[in-house]
């Protein structure tokens, strides 16, 4: 057995009581196939405790890491540079020209948060709280 966690979706928590109290030996599971090797996993009873998420601090939402929180990235078409070279005849005439994929400003809007700076949490599913139970692993 071991401590597990999922994101919470509503529902009933049942008041946490000591593993010790629920006899583990007791338990109904069967395997769904005889005589094979397999892994089941189930909730313990009355073992389910609701907690805040300990990776967004239960805001739903965290720093993005594409973008590092600013919203926005180099651009990859100028190299952030915002101009690019004009090729003439034959080679480069050293000219520049505005980017045209980010307009001259070298920065696109990231592409992951879509500019906000922060994702939704992939721990809790946005919804900043997590189920806490006691899962019990049978190997058949």
């Amino acid at each position: 057995m071991c401590w597990a966690f999922e994101p919470y979706l509503g529902g009933l928590i049942d008041h946490q009581t000591s593993v010790d109290s629920t006899n583990l030996w007791e338990m109904s599971a069967k395997p769904v196939a005889y005589f094979q090797n397999q892994v089941s996993q189930m909730e313990v009873p009355n073992t389910a405790t609701l907690r805040m998420c300990h990776l967004c601090g239960g805001g739903g939402r965290k720093r993005c890491l594409a973008c590092n929180g600013n919203g926005y990235e180099s651009c990859f078409s100028c190299q952030g540079d915002g101009h690019k070279p004009t090729f003439g005849n034959g080679g480069s005439s050293g000219e520049r020209e505005r980017c045209w994929k980010c307009m001259g400003s070298g920065r696109l809007r990231c592409w992951k948060c879509n500019g906000e700076g922060r994702t939704q949490c992939q721990t809790c599913t946005g919804t900043g709280q997590l189920k806490c139970f006691v899962r019990l692993l049978i190997t058949w």
